[in-house]
């Protein structure tokens, strides 16, 4: 998922815990479930999408996360394009 978050240590004087915090994390655990579902077990939603732009293959799933639109993720189209041309060179 794509969002915002708080990453630092935070607490008091006396009790400082290392965490992220945000909706954007609430979100990713919510989105946790349903990998199980799915045997590669990445599921990424519409804002991972949108900020990737064209460089992931993916297929919409029937599930959603509130309004969020869910995705499992199928490859990665510039990385393995590139890769393919290193092998072969």
């Amino acid at each position: 998922h794509t969002g915002e978050v708080v990453v630092g240590n935070i607490g008091f004087e006396k009790k400082m815990d290392y965490t992220v915090i945000g909706d954007a994390v609430n979100t990713v655990f919510r989105m946790q479930e349903y990998t199980k579902s799915y045997p590669n077990g990445i599921i990424i939603g519409e804002n991972t999408k949108r900020s990737v732009g064209n460089g992931l293959k993916v297929r919409k799933i029937n599930q959603t996360l509130g309004k969020l639109k869910l995705y499992e993720l199928l490859d990665i189209k510039n990385i393995s394009e590139d890769s393919d041309k290193m092998i072969k060179a």
